[in-house]
C-alpha cells in the first residue's frame, strides 16, 4: 500500500500500479475477451456460500515455487527474537540464535505486470522443505489449522488469486486461522489458477497455494 498522501507509482499503460497500491487492477483488454468487473473482483469471496465441492477442495502449499539464491545480494542475520523470522522453505520461524539469510525473491512462475522481487527469510544451513498437502493425514492432525503451519495460522495474511496469465483476479485480507476456508472459496472460481499468500503487515511473500 502506498504511504498516505503519496500517489501510486506509474505503471504500464492501461494498468494501475498494482504492487504499490495493492489494488486489483484491470487487465489490458484482449481481442474477443471481456474485461473483468473490477468493482467486485477483490470482494467476490466475502458473500460466497460454500458448496460441497469447495468443502472438499484439496490444497497444496508450495513454499519457494521458484529457485532461491542465498548468495546474490543476500544478508546474513542472527535470529534475536522468537516468532520474528519466518523461513519460507520449511515454513517454521527461526529459533533464537539460528542464522538465516535475508534475500530478494520473486515467486512468480510466469511474466506479468504483477511480478517482482521482495524480501524473504530462509535458514542459511538448510532445512527440510515443506511439501505436504493440506488434506494429508501426515499433517498436524491435532492442530486446529489442519495442514496450515503455525507460522501462517498466527499471522494476518493477504491472499491474492491469479489466473493462468498471472493476472490478479481477487484478493482477501484474512486471519491465518481462516486461510483454508478462504482458499477453498477462491478456488471455487474457475478463473483462479493459484494463490499467493503474503504476510499482510510486512507485505512479504509467504507461500503459494495450488489446488491439490
Amino acid at each position: 500500500m502506498a504511504p498516505p498522501g503519496l500517489p501510486c507509482s506509474p505503471g504500464p499503460p492501461g494498468l494501475r500500479a498494482c504492487r504499490a497500491c495493492d489494488r486489483v487492477c484491470p487487465r489490458p483488454q484482449l481481442p474477443g475477451r471481456k474485461p473483468p468487473d473490477i468493482r467486485t473482483a477483490s470482494t467476490h469471496t466475502e458473500h460466497m456460500t460454500p458448496t460441497p465441492a469447495m468443502t472438499h477442495t484439496s490444497l497444496k502449499l508450495r513454499p519457494l515455487p521458484t529457485p532461491v539464491s542465498l548468495t546474490t545480494g543476500s544478508v546474513l542475520v542472527i535470529v534475536d527474537a522468537p516468532d520474528s523470522y519466518p523461513c519460507r522453505r520449511c515454513l517454521h520461524d527461526g529459533l533464537v540464535g539460528e542464522t538465516m539469510r535475508l534475500v530478494s525473491y520473486d515467486a512468480f512462475l510466469g511474466v506479468s505486470p504483477y511480478t517482482g522481487a521482495g524480501p524473504i527469510f530462509v535458514h542459511e544451513n538448510g532445512c527440510e522443505q515443506f511439501e505436504r498437502s493440506e488434506q494429508s493425514k501426515e499433517l498436524d492432525e491435532q492442530s486446529e489449522g489442519g495442514g496450515v503451519p503455525e507460522q501462517l495460522r498466527r499471522r494476518l495474511l493477504a491472499v491474492r488469486a491469479y489466473d493462468t496469465a498471472h493476472f490478479m483476479v481477487a484478493s482477501e485480507l484474512v486471519e491465518g486461522s481462516d486461510l483454508e476456508e478462504t482458499a477453498r472459496q477462491m478456488f471455487a472460481s474457475a478463473e483462479v489458477a493459484y494463490l499467493h499468500v503474503h504476510f499482510a503487515r510486512a507485505g512479504c511473500f509467504a507461500v503459494r497455494i495450488d489446488p491439490g
